[in-house]
């Protein structure tokens, strides 16, 4: 189909402008080949989109790893070749086509969903080989499957150190709370509707970017201030990190977590925030990278645990994200949201002491430590403690002094 082709043509051409070393001269000549090849899509002339795709394909091949490292050379060859599947099987050569795929699929092409429905493909769908392609996805990538077999929660007899969160007379957050404003901007509403407004917020004081790195000061007033300085963007931890910190400010324990998949190879994981509601006696799901809350059929705000067990039983339909949703002002589909999260809440992890500018490294200064939370005998790649036991993890907030 046409959308995933084009954004696949279009997350190459971000690999090669975002490589560093990558010269002018073959930059522009990739761009080049891409604004051919959109137009070419346009007027479906699938010969030439063919012969342009394998000339693409040879010129990431002649690329030195000085100019476009392994795995930015990985990712584009993944790319180029499920869209030259796409462009084979449009023009009748199936058996092309499919080799194509597969190379794709050995590259690391992921979307299994998307695979299953795209339209370009629609002529390979009842090959033999293509058929085990698609299984090979779907034990790998059908996300909804891989959170099904994930194994069961356990409760754990080891003494595991308490989450604590700090108060909000501490002098850091009330600097915070004054500096931002923080009660005019949460309102005098109920709770929840301060929890919106909190959310509302960060979301809107900074935007979001994924590839941005980290700036040395990791609290709210540092991370909103260099972002207006330098008119730049922020991770979604950097996004949970100052939203955490907000909430607790106005006396609403919380907490960042960073949920990730399970695929060790796959590096992109989401970072969210949770805040503690004395009205629902849960914690509550809160997104600032895409202004999100997560409720159910009856609009009650849901917790990462209760959103994870419902797409378990795959009652997506129960499952509601915030209607004003968005990703910096684009509107956020709900469908690939819940995608994106059910790849994402395989395991999670959070830091034990929460309160101000914890991840920010000073001399001296004692790094953070997290729990993990696990399901069956998953092994996670990170360090620090663990726990089968989701009672440990989500279990009502202490305030520290």
């Amino acid at each position: 189909m046409k959308k995933i082709t084009l954004s696949l043509v279009l997350l190459c051409v971000t690999l090669f402008t975002s490589a560093q070393n990558l010269t002018k001269e073959h930059s522009d000549y990739y761009q080049k080949m891409h604004s051919q090849l959109i137009e070419l899509r346009k007027s479906k002339d699938f010969s030439k989109m063919i012969d342009l795709s394998y000339q693409k394909i040879g010129f990431i091949i002649s690329l030195p790893e000085s100019e476009l490292p392994v795995k930015n050379k990985k990712s584009a060859f993944m790319g180029e070749y499920y869209n030259l599947a796409c462009f084979l099987s449009m023009n009748g050569q199936k058996e092309d086509a499919i080799d194509a795929f597969e190379n794709s699929v050995n590259l690391g092409y992921r979307n299994y969903k998307w695979a299953t429905k795209d339209t370009d493909l629609d002529s390979l769908r009842t090959d033999a080989r293509f058929e085990k392609q698609i299984q090979i996805l779907k034990e790998k990538y059908d996300y909804t499957t891989l959170l099904k077999n994930s194994g069961e929660y356990r409760k754990d007899t080891a003494s595991l150190p308490p989450f604590t969160y700090l108060d909000k007379n501490a002098p850091e957050l009330k600097n915070l709370r004054k500096t931002l404003k923080l009660d005019s901007i949460a309102g005098r509403g109920d709770e929840l509707s301060k929890i919106k407004n909190l959310l509302h917020y960060i979301h809107t004081a900074v935007r979001h970017d994924g590839s941005s790195s980290n700036p040395k000061s990791k609290n709210a007033i540092d991370l909103i201030n260099i972002c207006k300085k330098e008119n730049r963007g922020i991770n979604c931890r950097m996004m949970a990190t100052a939203l955490a910190e907000c909430y607790m400010a106005m006396g609403m324990p919380a907490r960042f977590i960073t949920c990730l998949p399970q695929d060790k190879e796959d590096q992109d994981c989401h970072v969210i925030t949770i805040v503690w509601s004395k009205k629902l006696n849960k914690w509550i799901w809160a997104d600032p990278t895409f202004n999100a809350m997560m409720y159910d059929d009856k609009g009650t705000p849901l917790n990462p645990q209760e959103v994870r067990e419902l797409f378990i039983a795959e009652k997506d339909s129960s499952v509601h994200m915030s209607k004003d949703a968005n990703w910096n002002g684009q509107k956020k589909d709900e469908g690939d949201y819940f995608d994106y999260m059910k790849k994402n809440l395989y395991w999670i992890q959070s830091p034990f002491d929460n309160g101000y500018d914890i991840e920010t490294i000073k001399e001296g200064k004692e790094r953070p430590y997290y729990l993990n939370l696990v399901s069956g005998d998953f092994k996670p790649w990170a360090n620090d403690y663990l726990t089968h036991s989701p009672e440990v993890f989500w279990a009502a907030p202490i305030t520290k002094k």
